[in-house]
């Protein structure tokens, strides 16, 4: 059995590889994503499509060459894993770096949840997507 804190570690390792078909087969059919804030791109999303979807918005909205990095991640019990990241955007002002709080759940090597709070010039970053 894979530790969650293996299966975050290879999501994002691939992602940042750009091996975005190795990256989305980590995650469960069943995922459930939560981005806090009170920006157009916050909400909740059910399932692994309309999670994937809301990511992917994200990116967009960051620009040309907006990239999310894990920077380091801690597991929080046999199923929960605390990600420390940074997404990488380009704000009209020039480059844009913010750190973002993410938990992870693991369930059957898949993640199945991940919920997510950004940093306040994230948070304002957004708020203008």
């Amino acid at each position: 059995m894979t530790e969650a804190i293996d299966v975050v570690r290879a999501a994002f390792a691939a992602l940042e590889q750009g091996d975005t078909a190795t990256a989305f087969a980590s995650f469960s059919p069943t995922l459930r994503y939560r981005l806090h804030g009170q920006h157009p791109l916050a909400g909740a999303f059910d399932g692994k499509e309309d999670s994937l979807a809301a990511l992917a918005a994200l990116s967009r909205a960051g620009g040309p060459g907006s990239t999310l990095r894990l920077v380091d991640a801690w597991p929080a019990g046999p199923q929960l894993v605390v990600a420390h990241l940074v997404r990488r955007a380009e704000a009209g002002s020039g480059p844009l770096e913010g750190d973002m709080a993410s938990v992870l759940r693991v369930e059957e090597g898949a993640i199945t949840e991940l919920v997510t709070v950004t940093d306040r010039a994230l948070e304002e970053f957004w708020a203008d997507a």
